[in-house]
């Protein structure tokens, strides 16, 4: 006999109606074995157990079946006895159940529709429950629950072969689903459906072997299957109401499937149609929605962030194989999928990604309407995940912990692409930048230009601290390196709150992305330069269809590299996405200044040298580095930057010029270029070369204020600690980042009030010239001259190598075309290089050239420290530019080599004109020579120089002054020549007597005569005090024993200088 449910007394049942009897046996009982089943033994639940566990692939197989079927003894004995004690009352509910009411018949009609089951046969869309119908019951809402169960437990052949749906959860959700029609049940009723078809669902997903089978597919991927259907249109109640049963139910033991277990096939499908569709799909929208439905309440949201990889730190980087897997794996997930939609594909191949195809012959309009095309998907992807992460933090602070956990993997994942090297298996460049731009969008709350003193809530010392899972959840902290070397600090406690993490975190995912993005414009902005060159010349050469299949596929290339090109750039300058950069970027560089200035709250117990022993440095590269990004790169952008100059400018005088607030001076030097991009405009269509000049009118009135006060020195302090850093700088490297310094200091010196304060600092030099401690200015106008003698004859050398390329590259073209490319290959390289050099040297010596224009400036350059050195200078560069092997630096198209002898020669001029004191009347027109002591020490100067000094250069320069239209400048130098001969043959008289000199009365460096000698303390050796402090400006040792030496330390050897000067008198009467 078949015993039903309803059969059996509620006394012998704890637990509501919910599940099925683990044997699936004849008689049913109310909950499985996994809820406690009171009608079971510990012994029957562990047989069945075992059972499961046994057959290993997560069913039971038939032999199983059969014997999980026979029900023990003990189990039999119990029904039995609960029948018979509930015999009158099971009769008695029968009836009621039976009666021919007209309600109870429309409502089991209702019943039917929805649950698709009836104990009548032949019901269209309804399986006949055979069970039910042997007892003659009806279906009620107390019975729904058994015929529900009956309806799951049977067959899947005997479904089908009726055109039923055997996948019990698409069954259990349909029924579901249908309670939400108004016009089929009651309020109550469909609450009371909807719970029992929810407890039955969960018992699928959790006790999938209980059921015949194996269900094809599982039961987790035909929840699944109904996730992804567009007509699903209850499954976020369906999924809400689901998660919370099924996370009772683990929580309270027994059960061994979890939520994640359940959602995982959902989440992988979500995120293989997020990958398949792409970024310009219109089902991108819906396939956010279907992620946002794991994201609902506590039990859904932690399931799914269990379901996203994330490995613990390891004391050790990982291998490359295994980041490469790792960040597969991410990627692959369902946030990782989502995060990484973007139209920045992989770099590599051919062609671009489908989108500036035709960059090569687009026009601005073309890029202009391409960009708004791709600007909306992308703000509405980020705006989805900004949604999608906010709804999540929101939930409880368990979730917003897991939800940092997570953040602070992928961040540590993509480490690895702010470093150099090849970046193969790196995560996507568009993962990076939608990460950043959540990241950066949960920041603005604290970045509030009106109230500044929000993002002080970002505690300083979150760097001092390692991961640990509890409180600190970003990774890598501890490897980061700071602005002042660590040094441990005891009073700090370890209190973390949510703008601290989401500050430190959008700087470090600045860091991998918009740093790797300015890096790589960077990269293909050269490497598109070369190749149009190269295109160029290919194309006029084509001879043969091997030539013609070059250049088409070099054009391909080049297609593809400025389709990457202008990609980057549409991501980078997004409005939405640059504007809340600025705003971070403005409110980073407020925090930075006050945590290096300010005393007293918040920041009382710890000193401002150890607040910034805490501080990564990448947070100030950051600042600096999207302001020069956007200088470069978006220009029209730049004046966003603009209302914000203040507290930019602010936190450059702050840091720029102070190695006690930034241990790196590189870190410095490139503040000096943020400088540069703030108030320099530069104007292109200058014809003389002159191209620079301040921003605009709020520039200019911030410089007359007194936030710009320390500019001028601590730009040439930045200057000077570039050369006296120690460690290893490059040529190029140094020079690179000295350039910008050149013109804004240019442009300060145009103001009154910064020029005041370089004359100033040039006046201290000249008082303390003989200090130990060499001044500031001297130091600088010495580096001037070094890189000036540096730069022009290295400039000069690669022009005379060009032309002698020049010469030969007419014979390639009978070479093999390999042969002939390295060569022209080798030929661009050697133009490149030239070029970088004779850009640095016009602008070097036009620096030496406004310099000298003050008189005094124009004073310490005269000093005899200074001046052999500029004036031999001087006289090289004349002479290799007007002298009878200027031929031999004239190549063609000398505009592609920025060579501009001209420019060099009119410069060099105006030098020698300020050098000689050159005075200008009030017209303008007329001007006259000083005449002191200094401006003859000038002309003996320019005579001693016997290697490039000759009276003719003078005569040259002139020629060339007037043929670029630059006249009265020529008169004067012609009338320089003039005065220089006079000198001259001054001093060929002087060194008539001078001749026969004793040799220990000569410099032992340079052979000349001893005015002032000095013994050197450590070897002992006499040498003209003048000539030992020019060494010392670039050397601080002997030059005899390379032992430290400084300009105090020598002595006057006063008897050598009595005999000299008594020598000189009697010659001097002879």
């Amino acid at each position: 006999m078949l015993i039903r449910i309803s059969d059996i007394p509620s006394p012998f049942c704890l637990q509501p109606v919910s599940a099925v009897c683990a044997f699936k046996c004849d008689v049913l009982c109310r909950p499985c074995f996994f809820s406690g089943c009171t009608l079971t033994t510990p012994n029957d639940r562990k047989f069945i157990r075992a059972r499961v566990a046994g057959n290993g692939t997560g069913s039971v197989g038939t032999d199983q079946q059969q014997q999980i079927r026979q029900p023990s003894q003990q189990q039999a004995a119990k029904v039995a006895d609960a029948v018979s004690q509930n015999h009158c009352s099971s009769e008695k509910n029968s009836v009621g159940d039976n009666s021919d009411d007209e309600a109870s018949a429309v409502l089991e009609s209702r019943l039917e529709t929805v649950l698709r089951v009836s104990a009548q046969p032949g019901k269209e869309k309804c399986v006949f429950l055979q069970g039910m119908a042997e007892s003659n019951t009806r279906l009620t809402v107390r019975r729904m629950n058994e015929a529900v169960f009956e309806r799951l437990m049977m067959e899947p052949a005997e479904l089908t072969k009726n055109r039923n749906d055997a996948r019990h959860v698409c069954y259990l959700y349909g029924c579901y689903q249908r309670t939400f029609k108004s016009d089929l049940l009651p309020h109550d009723v469909a609450v009371q459906v909807r719970r029992v078809v929810l407890e039955q669902a969960v018992t699928c997903l959790m006790n999938e072997v209980i059921y015949p089978g194996p269900p094809q597919p599982s039961h987790a991927q035909q929840l699944q299957i109904i996730v992804m259907d567009e007509r699903s249109s209850c499954i976020a109640d369906f999924l809400r109401e689901l998660s919370v049963i099924v996370d009772q139910r683990y929580k309270g033991g027994g059960e061994e499937v979890t939520l994640k277990d359940i959602i995982k096939p959902s989440l992988t499908a979500i995120a293989q149609a997020v990958t398949d569709e792409g970024i310009m799909s219109p089902q991108q929208h819906r396939l956010f929605s279907l992620a946002r439905l794991f994201m609902q309440n506590e039990p859904l949201a932690e399931a799914m962030l269990a379901a996203q990889p994330i490995h613990q730190p390891r004391s050790a980087r990982p291998q490359a194989f295994e980041e490469m897997q790792a960040i597969a794996e991410l990627e692959s997930s369902l946030l990782g999928a989502l995060f990484k939609l973007s139209y920045l594909g992989v770099e590599g191949g051919q062609t671009g990604w489908g989108i500036f195809e035709r960059m090569m012959t687009a026009t601005l309009q073309d890029v202009a309407i391409e960009e708004q095309n791709l600007w909306l998907p992308a703000r509405r992807v980020q705006n989805d995940l900004f949604e999608m992460i906010d709804q999540l933090l929101r939930i409880s602070p368990a979730i917003r912990a897991q939800v940092i956990e997570w953040v602070g993997y992928a961040l540590d994942l993509c480490s690895s692409r702010s470093k150099l090297g090849l970046k193969v298996g790196q995560v996507s460049h568009g993962f990076a930048m939608n990460l950043t731009a959540v990241l950066l969008r949960l920041a603005q709350p604290f970045c509030k230009v009106r109230d500044p003193e929000k993002v002080l809530k970002a505690d300083f010392s979150y760097g001092a601290w390692t991961y640990d899972g509890v409180k600190i959840r970003l990774r890598g902290l501890e490897n980061d390196t700071t602005l002042l070397p660590k040094k441990p600090i005891d009073k700090l406690t370890k209190q973390v709150n949510f703008p601290t993490e989401c500050f430190f975190a959008a700087h470090k995912a600045l860091l991998i992305s918009t740093r790797v993005l300015h890096d790589r414009l960077m990269e293909l902005n050269k490497e598109m330069g070369r190749m149009r060159t190269i295109y160029e010349d290919s194309r006029g050469q084509v001879i043969d269809l091997q030539g013609q299949d070059f250049v088409e596929r070099l054009e391909q290339q080049l297609n593809a590299c400025m389709s990457w090109y202008q990609s980057m750039r549409t991501t980078l300058f997004e409005p939405d996405f640059f504007k809340m950069l600025v705003n971070f970027t403005v409110a980073s560089a407020h925090w930075l200044v006050e945590v290096a200035t300010r005393d007293g709250e918040p920041f009382e117990q710890v000193t401002p040298a150890e607040r910034l022993s805490l501080v990564p440095e990448h947070i100030l590269e950051n600042v600096s580095d999207s302001v020069v990004m956007t200088r470069r790169f978006g220009e029209r952008n730049l004046s966003q930057f603009t209302p914000h100059l203040a507290p930019l400018l602010r936190l450059i005088t702050t840091f720029m010029g102070s190695a006690d607030r930034v241990n790196n001076p590189h870190l410095r030097a490139k503040l000096a270029e943020m400088l540069e991009s703030l108030v320099i405009t530069v104007n292109t269509h200058d014809p003389h070369g002159i191209n620079s000049s301040i921003s605009n009118g709020d520039v200019c009135a911030l410089l007359e204020t007194s936030i710009s006060d320390p500019l001028a020195e601590t730009l040439i302090q930045v200057f000077v600690s570039i050369e006296m850093t120690g460690q290893s700088v490059s040529f190029e490297e140094k020079f690179q980042y000295r350039r910008p310094m050149y013109l804004v200091l240019e442009q300060l010196w145009k103001l009154k009030k910064h020029r005041g304060h370089m004359e100033q600092l040039s006046e201290e030099a000249v008082l303390h010239i003989e200090d130990t401690n060499q001044p500031l200015f001297l130091r600088f106008a010495n580096l001037l001259i070094n890189d000036a003698n540096f730069l022009v004859d290295e400039s000069f050398q690669f022009m005379q190598r060009l032309k002698a390329l020049e010469r030969e590259r007419a014979s390639w073209q009978t070479l093999p075309i390999d042969r002939r490319q390295q060569n022209e290959g080798n030929f661009r390289h050697q133009g490149m290089i030239a070029r970088f050099h004779n850009v640095m040297a016009r602008d070097t010596i036009r620096t030496l050239t406004w310099l000298t224009s003050s008189p005094v400036v124009r004073r310490l350059f005269l000093h005899p420290v200074l001046i052999d050195r500029i004036v031999v200078m001087l006289n090289f560069f004349l002479l290799h530019l007007v002298g009878p092997d200027q031929k031999n630096l004239r190549v063609q198209n000398l505009q592609d080599y920025e060579f501009k002898p001209a420019l060099l020669v009119e410069s060099i001029a105006q030098t020698y004109l300020h050098l000689a004191g050159v005075k200008y009347a009030d017209d303008a027109q007329d001007s006259r020579f000083e005449q002191d002591a200094s401006t003859k020490s000038f002309y003996e100067a320019l005579v001693r120089d016997e290697r490039s000094y000759k009276p003719e250069l003078f005569v040259e320069a002139q020629k060339v002054l007037n043929r670029i239209g630059r006249g009265v400048l020529g008169v004067e130098i012609e009338e320089l020549g003039r005065k220089v001969t006079e000198a001259q043959n001054a001093i060929t008289r002087q060194e008539e007597l001078t001749q026969d000199a004793p040799e220990e009365f000569m410099d032992p460096l340079i052979f000349t005569l001893m005015t002032d000698p000095v013994i050197l303390p450590s070897s002992g050796v006499t040498v003209d005090r003048n000539t030992i402090a020019r060494h010392l400006l670039s050397d601080q040792t002997d030059p005899f024993n390379r032992q430290p030496l400084n300009l105090e330390q020598v002595k006057p050897n006063e008897e050598l200088k009595v005999r000299i000067d008594k020598w000189l008198r009697e010659i001097r009467k002879k």
